[in-house]
């Protein structure tokens, strides 16, 4: 009887495996294939899907220009009025030239469109379990006034810059939005110097940023803006399968082609009273690739797994040896050194004093 009931087990667990299989196997042999004219790259820029430039050559909402006006050329979104810097298909990321807004020394006040992310697979703020994206509006100036505001006229959010000759003042300061599917404006108003006793006037500079790269704020209000990054984060937006669970069911449309590949939903910011992720909304969906694989996870074979971590110490950080393996890589001290080098340098051993002892030896009388 034991032996009957192992082998009815044994025959259910082969039928569940082959069922698994089988679903992996038709998620791999949908037909996929891009037309052979599809242009890969523009100036300095690697193009990849969804991203693309003519017919067929990409997904709805990811079109791209390539304009020759200039040497480079540029790479623009859609129509052309957000020029491309770089794309980052495994992150899932558009880093794009920073919108800036300018207003005179000697003009009291101005409205001027920042960004519109309207009908677009596009944020500007994104948190999920793959990617963070958080770009704000930095106001630069003195005696400034900044209000951002959507497309019905509500204010969004309000800032201020105060410049007195007092070391505390605020010579800058941010606006923050988590609604991105609206067109966002600025306007700008030049506070009363003279009733407030404020500084001279300055030119008024309103520039995006994203919060987590790498900027110094000293030299963007010196008007160095080359080291400043505004990113994008894009997600799959099917109006009828905004989530991976329904996604996944639609073989026709589903984005996440590789199979090892993941698929994580979006979460809605555009929440009228708090600027909080709203869990039981979504707005898309993204794709990645699984833990231990890297490449383009929209795709067939797109993910390919080891890549060797050690060469791209830009994104797999090491500051001391660094060892690839099956799947990932070790990093290590230096010998004499401790630490932990996936976050900074190994400090030196510190070592141990020699103590020396002396022997006097007295003559006996």
């Amino acid at each position: 009887m034991e032996f009957l009931l192992a082998k009815m087990f044994l025959m259910i667990l082969i039928t569940s495996l082959c069922s698994i299989t089988s679903a992996q196997s038709t998620s791999t042999n949908l037909t996929f294939a891009l037309p052979p004219n599809c242009s890969k790259r523009c100036g300095n820029i690697n193009i990849e899907y969804p991203f693309g430039i003519g017919n067929g050559c990409f997904r709805s909402g990811f079109n791209l220009t390539c304009r020759n006006d200039s040497n480079p050329p540029r790479l623009l979104l859609g129509d052309g009025r957000i020029e491309v810097k770089n794309i980052d298909p495994n992150q899932g990321v558009v880093y794009i030239k920073p919108p800036v807004v300018t207003m005179g020394i000697n003009v009291y006040s101005m409205s001027a469109p920042l960004i519109d992310m309207e009908n677009w697979p596009f944020s500007f703020q994104l948190t999920s379990s793959r990617t963070s994206v958080s770009n704000d509006w930095y106001v630069f100036g003195c005696s400034a006034y900044a209000i951002l505001m959507n497309s019905t006229g509500n204010t969004v959010s309000t800032c201020s810059t105060m410049c007195s000759g007092n070391p505390v003042d605020y010579k800058y300061c941010y606006l923050t939005s988590y609604t991105w599917g609206t067109p966002l404006d600025i306007q700008l108003y030049r506070l009363n110097q003279t009733e407030l006793h404020l500084a001279s006037s300055s030119i008024i500079t309103v520039i995006m940023i994203d919060y987590f790269s790498d900027y110094d704020i000293n030299e963007i209000m010196r008007g160095n803006y080359s080291g400043v990054n505004t990113t994008l984060a894009w997600y799959i937006n099917d109006s009828k399968f905004t989530t991976c669970a329904k996604a996944k069911k639609n073989k026709a449309t589903y984005a996440c082609l590789s199979i090892n590949s993941e698929c994580y939903d979006v979460p809605s910011y555009d929440v009228p009273s708090y600027d909080v992720p709203n869990s039981n909304q979504t707005v898309g969906y993204i794709c990645r690739c699984s833990v231990s694989y890297h490449g383009n996870p929209y795709l067939p074979h797109g993910c390919q797994l080891d890549i060797n971590e050690c060469l791209h110490r830009d994104k797999y950080i090491c500051y001391g040896i660094c060892t690839n393996t099956d799947g990932g890589y070790n990093c290590t001290c230096e010998p004499d050194s401790s630490g932990d080098p996936r976050k900074e340098p190994c400090n030196p051993n510190k070592k141990r004093p020699v103590l020396l002892v002396a022997i006097i030896i007295f003559p006996l009388i």
